[in-house]
């Protein structure tokens, strides 16, 4: 009797782990997707001359696992050279010598990426935001943004320069009118 339970048991073990192999061939092993949205409702400003124009993007997380995002800033052509650019990701933000930056994301969570640009000078500035998933690096988006730096008008700058010149000489016109004594006519 006791080797009939013996024999059920070895039996039944192999039983249980034939039954366990085969059914771990018939499971794939779920992988994560990659996938993510990267977008912007401006993509072109004009830009005043030493004031910060500020341009704002979404990252969005669309896969089925975590995932962290390259992001580069990249000047094609160069903005002109007197021009301030930052860009904030991830909760830091980064002065123009840092041109890249990680986020990590789960699904559906998103980062927000604004580029801010403060021209100091005249001119056109185009920069490209690039984001790439190192889940699947063949996954890249990017976005271009133009600032068009401008001053003000040359017409508006005479205006204010010939505004100036007349308030003076009006100024100094009536100076000198108080200091001269006046001429008292006799008949």
């Amino acid at each position: 009797m006791k080797s009939l339970t013996k024999d059920r048991l070895i039996v039944g073990a192999v039983f249980s782990v034939l039954m366990l192999c085969l059914s771990c061939l018939g499971v794939s092993e779920a992988r994560a997707q990659a996938s993510f949205t990267y977008t912007a409702p401006f993509t072109e400003k004009v830009a005043a001359i030493w004031d910060t124009t500020v341009f704002s993007s979404t990252l969005t997380n669309t896969g089925s696992g975590e995932d962290t995002y390259d992001i580069d800033m990249i000047e094609k052509p160069p903005t002109p050279e007197n021009w301030w650019m930052q860009f904030c990701s991830g909760g830091s933000c980064h002065d123009s010598i840092i041109t890249n930056a990680q986020v990590t994301l789960n699904p559906g969570e998103k980062d927000y990426i604004d580029l801010k640009i403060l021209p100091r000078i005249t001119g056109n500035g185009n920069v490209t935001m690039r984001v790439t998933s190192q889940s699947n690096p063949s996954l890249k988006d990017s976005i271009t943004f133009i600032a068009k730096g401008r001053g003000m008008p040359a017409l508006t700058i005479w205006g204010m320069i010939t505004l100036i010149v007349l308030i003076s000489s009006s100024a100094i016109y009536l100076i000198y009118q108080r200091l001269t004594p006046s001429k008292v006519s006799r008949r």
